[in-house]
């Protein structure tokens, strides 16, 4: 109970994906994290040890909370390329979330492309004292993606990212809530 008797930060890691969700809690305090979480999306059925009704609890050193969230998350080396965001009404997006069947929108590049026919999984971190958040689109073999606002009302962005970005800014989001201190991300 350190971590919720001297908390220093707490988030919430949310998943979500065609066939349902799922939460990852952390608490952070006197130098310890406690994690639990629901199974992964993105583990194989086959190893799955927990049912979809349970949830695992780990106490690690405060340190090693970001490597957590990444493995639960899926992250791994991904081919990711370069290519114009991807601009969406949110019901084009919505729509895509809910079915890999959804038809692409006429004009995409090759390599956005590959991304729509990848399954997608979008997942975002809250901080909980502060509301603070980001998320992405996990988008399998083409990488992770960037989930933004479009500059045009009522459109959202999404902008292909490097993995060890995501990781970057993962660890920074982190250790800014920890620390008390303003979050810098570089562009």
């Amino acid at each position: 109970v350190a971590p919720l008797r001297s908390l220093d930060a707490a988030f919430s890691v949310t998943v979500g994906d065609a066939l349902g969700g799922a939460v990852l809690q952390v608490w952070i305090g006197g130098g310890v994290g406690r994690v639990t979480a629901e199974p992964s999306r993105f583990s194989t059925p086959s190893a799955r040890v927990l049912g979809p009704d349970d949830l695992s609890v780990q106490v690690l050193q405060a340190n090693a909370v970001p490597k957590a969230i990444a493995d639960w998350l899926g992250f791994s080396p991904a081919w990711s390329i370069a290519h114009e965001p991807v601009v969406l009404t949110k019901d084009q997006y919505e729509a895509r979330m809910k079915s890999a069947q959804v038809s692409a929108p006429e004009g995409l590049g090759e390599a956005a492309r590959r991304m729509w026919a990848q399954p997608w999984t979008e997942w975002e971190i809250v901080d909980e004292e502060t509301d603070g958040w980001f998320g992405f689109v996990h988008a399998g073999s083409a990488g992770q993606y960037r989930l933004s606002p479009a500059e045009e009302s009522g459109l959202l962005m999404l902008e292909p990212v490097s993995t060890a970005v995501v990781w970057d800014t993962l660890v920074r989001f982190i250790h800014a809530a920890v620390e008390g201190t303003p979050l810098w991300i570089p562009e």
